[in-house]
């Protein structure tokens, strides 16, 4: 540790003379290999080369570990008067995983005269990053986020400001945004730090940051200066935290008669994989200033061979921009890509000074996975089952994609025919369960449908990325396929009730009901299964019918029409201390089993009395659905309802 100190002391002593001139930056890193990776330190220093002494070439990078490599620049640019953008770059390669590693980057010092600190010409700029190590083979490789419109952004006196660090993630995991106290070190935060909307402070100076977004809103300065905030960027994969980056950024506030451009209202949008995004973004300046239109987010960023983005644009008032975007199956994601579109005007104020005011529109864009086509349900007579059926080849399938995963078969009873939102994949709460989990192929043989049920299909495809075990993550479900419903073959008899008609310990009474098969070639073959026929009752102890089972009645035709008798009374139950089960079974010439009907139970009722309350539970086990309940409440001999 003694070593770590005196490295750090010398470096800050060499480094002294770059002091003063630091504005923002940030660093990010790559992972290059399991424990390798690369950090990128990019800052954003004064552009007065006359007044402040020359910017490094070399940045201390302390890796958390022990280690301190330096930094050598890689490039270097200066967009306007006011400060100069830096980039260096360095590699580690660590000993092992720990929790996380703390890399970080300190070089003296900030420029002087920051409204919202204290003493800023004196502080160090620091910058962090959160690093935790996890085994690729498991959760997959991980970059940092990359933050890509610049922090260093102007504002006007009295004008809403807007601005968004323009996050993107390039492993496709969620990110989050919060407003944190800059520091001067680890753990320590610079000295007297206040938001911006503490100076000044009033009802009409609110600073306030989306943390879905990142997106700031500054309504509205009161205070021309230079203001500096900090943002924490969380990155989550699956619900795990795998880093932070922190964003020191300054917000330049001028007193000037100008205002800042104003964009066309630009909305949110979903599209299907596959298809072309073209659209057209304006922005007009009410001072006539001329207009720059500039665009940032991941999809510009992508690599050249995956279908990036482009966005032309015009310089005018007003001005426009086309953004067009032809997506591919790999841009499948579960959270939207993020777009920032920033109108920049060119104000110069008295004495030359370029000093220009920005809007700023956030757009996001989801990639959704096509449906499955041609859904196809049609019952299989020789097994009982339902065979389902879509269209070969899929749209994003393994051809596509390598993030294609499979589908799945999605089943209920009844049909729910709602119409496909685009921005609404998957199937919750549509009251369909799944039976079936990645399938490859394009059909699927459902075994577990019984007699009597109207069912619908729908088919999902699936997308994410794979570790090199195999293991899936960032799963994303496509848009649902449309439903395809039918019933099995009727050729056994359908229990449709099964009531209490009166409830006693000796003398209860049940009544059931069914339904007989349908005798069509389709259903049941009166020439292949001949008569006579017989119906055989069958009841049983318990929710499940399995105890106690005996024949209760039995009825006979030589003639399937003449099988007629569907419905008993069955007497002398314990219907308040137990629940009974029925099936029917069905026979046909010689006494050959054909099959039964499903069992259904009574619905039994549970009491427990409290303090002026009783408590209720009803249990069944039935192959219907009971849509609705009826609860009866007996006041001097009379059952009243209570709840419908």
């Amino acid at each position: 540790m003694m070593h770590r100190v005196l490295v750090m002391f010398f470096l800050l002593l060499s480094l002294n003379a770059s002091a003063t001139h630091y504005r923002a930056g940030e660093l990010t890193f790559r992972q290059l290999g399991y424990l390798s990776y690369e950090v990128t330190v990019t800052t954003y220093t004064t552009a007065l080369a006359n007044l402040e002494p020359p910017d490094t070439d070399t940045l201390p990078v302390d890796w958390g570990d022990g280690t301190i490599t330096m930094a050598g620049r890689v490039n270097a640019n200066f967009p306007n008067s006011d400060y100069k953008i830096n980039v260096y770059k360095t590699t580690h390669t660590y000993a092992g995983p720990l929790p996380y590693y703390l890399i970080s980057m300190a070089d003296p010092n900030r420029i002087g005269g920051i409204e919202n600190m204290n003493n800023s010409i004196g502080t160090l700029f620091y910058i962090e990053d959160t690093l935790r190590i996890y085994n690729p083979s498991f959760i997959g490789g991980n970059s940092s986020p990359i933050l890509l419109t610049p922090p260093i952004d102007y504002a006007n006196l009295n004008d809403t400001f807007f601005h968004n660090p323009g996050a993107f993630d390039p492993d496709g995991d969620s990110l989050t945004f919060e407003l944190v106290v800059p520091l001067q070190g680890t753990a320590t935060p610079v000295s007297l730090y206040r938001l911006p909307d503490l100076i000044n402070p009033g009802i009409d100076n609110n600073f306030t940051l989306d943390n879905a977004t990142g997106e700031i809103t500054w309504a509205v300065p009161k205070k021309a200066g230079i203001y500096n905030i900090a943002i924490l960027v969380r990155e989550y994969r699956e619900g795990t935290l795998l880093g932070t980056v922190l964003r020191d950024m300054q917000i330049i506030v001028r007193d000037y008669i100008n205002d800042p451009p104003v964009f066309a209202k630009i909305r949110d949008t979903c599209i299907i994989a596959g298809t072309q995004l073209n659209f057209q973004v304006s922005a007009t300046d009410p001072n006539v200033q001329t207009v720059n239109i500039a665009a940032y987010g991941g999809p510009l960023n992508l690599d050249p061979t995956n279908s990036p983005a482009d966005f032309v644009s015009n310089t005018g008032n007003p001005a426009f921009g086309t953004f067009q975007w032809q997506s591919i199956c790999n841009h499948i994601r579960r959270d939207p890509y993020q777009v920032v579109f920033r109108a920049v005007d060119n104000y110069v104020a008295p004495g030359g000074q370029s000093v220009p005011l920005t809007d700023v529109e956030t757009m996001l864009i989801r990639i959704v996975g096509p449906p499955p086509q041609n859904v196809v349900a049609i019952p299989n007579v020789s097994n009982d089952n339902i065979d389902i059926t879509w269209q070969d080849p899929y749209a994003c399938g393994l051809q596509e994609t390598d993030r294609f995963l499979g589908f799945t078969v999605w089943r209920r009873i009844g049909s729910n025919p709602f119409p496909i939102d685009t921005c609404t994949v998957g199937l919750a709460g549509r009251g369909y369960t799944q039976i079936a989990d990645m399938q490859m192929g394009f059909s699927f043989s459902d075994s577990t449908a019984t007699i009597g049920q109207t069912y619908c299909y729908r088919i999902l495809a699936h997308f994410g990325d794979r570790t090199s075990f195999g293991i899936v993550y960032n799963q994303v479900e496509s848009l649902p396929s449309e439903e395809a419903c039918t019933q099995l073959a009727r050729k056994l008899p359908i229990i449709t009730n099964v009531d209490v008609n009166s409830t006693d310990a000796a003398t209860g009474q049940m009544f059931v009901r069914w339904v007989n098969p349908i005798a069509s070639p389709q259903d049941l073959d009166t020439i292949l299964y001949p008569g006579p026929y017989e119906y055989r009752l069958i009841r049983g102890e318990g929710l499940d019918g399995a105890a106690n089972r005996v024949q209760v009645v039995n009825y006979t035709s030589n003639t399937f029409t003449g099988l007629d008798d569907t419905t008993y009374t069955d007497n002398g139950l314990n219907t308040s201390g137990i629940p009974y089960a029925y099936e029917v079974e069905f026979y046909t010439q010689g006494g050959i089993l054909l099959g039964a009907s499903e069992r259904a139970s009574s619905i039994f009722l549970n009491t427990i009395g409290s303090d002026r309350r009783v408590d209720m539970t009803f249990e069944y086990q039935v192959p219907w659905i009971n849509a609705r309940f009826e609860i009866n409440r007996k006041i001097g001999g009379v059952f009243t309802p209570m709840i419908r």
